[in-house]
């Protein structure tokens, strides 16, 4: 019999942060309830061996060893050697509310629905929680406790007209195996911020979508925070994202009916890829002329993202004055 859930741990050099993640997901009674795929995506320290232990001493534990191909890599690896009824993508240096946690397993065997969403809270290299005004960002208490099932587009649309904005983090919730599978609905590798085009094409495809309360997620803020294949390539992210949000404004315009939800939807990508452009600072790295600011323009809602598109339409008359 298939557990209700397989965890997939990409891991790359945490070893500070293993044990503790991993401690906090054995908290089932049973070890046919769940699964711990755990893959080292070559790391370099001692997560491997650290991996191999629990193993041996969990029977419901794998551990896959393979060279460094990043995270999207490493999740799809996970993905593909799961057994489980739904799929839980977990960071090594992270943890989960080990009680509530229990709560979600036993919810999985009483449902179907293609995604199942939860809070997370902030916390620092401590495991202290921060408090501030991004907290509500990693809360879905806004879509209500007592929502029932929603489809991921009525999902998405609750998100916006609450807070304005999604989380766009794979950690939030579980995923029906099947559904990802059946909708070839893999990360696409050799990307950064890759959670910004995996998310969206989600839950834009789910049927159903349902809430558990509570912060089951314990989401760890420190230097090392993002471990990748790529570093500090400032030119790794810049070109990811030059990839990231064309293809979803495409993907809108040929998978999404006119309306309301498309226009608010639409956006806040460029919103998002507004905020991107210029924390990566585009220009400064001569990749200002790839940016569809025309498009960027046309699909804009907000006053002050016209105001931004318009400044970069400057910036780019100043260069090209300035040779």
């Amino acid at each position: 019999m298939n557990p209700c859930l397989s965890v997939v741990i990409p891991v790359y050099n945490a070893e500070k942060y293993l044990r503790e993640c991993i401690d906090s997901l054995l908290v089932i009674e049973s070890d046919n309830d769940m699964e711990l795929i755990i893959v080292d995506d070559g790391s370099s320290d001692g997560s491997g061996a650290i991996a191999d232990q629990y193993s041996q001493s969990h029977s419901n534990i794998k551990v896959i060893h393979k060279e460094n191909e990043g995270p999207s890599d490493a999740r799809n690896t996970g993905l593909l050697n799961s057994e489980g009824k739904y799929v839980f993508f977990c960071d090594a240096d992270d943890i989960i509310d080990s009680g509530r946690f229990v709560n979600v397993l036993n919810l999985l065997s009483q449902t179907d629905s293609d995604i199942i969403v939860w809070d997370a809270a902030l916390t620092d290299e401590n495991g202290i929680r921060i408090k501030g005004k991004d907290e509500r960002f990693y809360l879905n208490e806004d879509i209500g406790g007592d929502a029932g099932v929603l489809s991921g587009k009525d999902y998405l649309n609750k998100k916006l007209a609450t807070v304005g904005n999604y989380a766009t983090v794979v950690w939030m919730g579980v995923y029906r195996r099947q559904y990802l599978l059946e909708n070839q609905l893999f990360f696409k590798e050799k990307l950064m911020h890759e959670d910004d085009l995996w998310i969206p094409l989600v839950f834009l495809n789910a049927g159903s979508v349902r809430y558990f309360p509570g912060v089951v997620y314990c989401y760890r803020q420190h230097s090392q925070s993002r471990n990748t294949l790529f570093g500090g390539n400032s030119s790794a992210y810049i070109e990811s994202l030059l990839y990231i949000y064309p293809y979803l404004f495409n993907y809108c315009d040929n998978s999404l009916d006119q309306g309301y939800f498309k226009k608010k939807f639409e956006a806040n990508l460029v919103r998002k890829y507004l905020h991107k452009i210029f924390k990566y600072r585009f220009f400064h790295y001569g990749y200002g002329d790839r940016i569809d600011l025309g498009m960027l323009w046309r699909k804009s809602g907000r006053f002050i993202d016209y105001l931004r598109v318009a400044y970069l339409y400057l910036l780019r008359m100043m260069r090209c004055l300035h040779g």
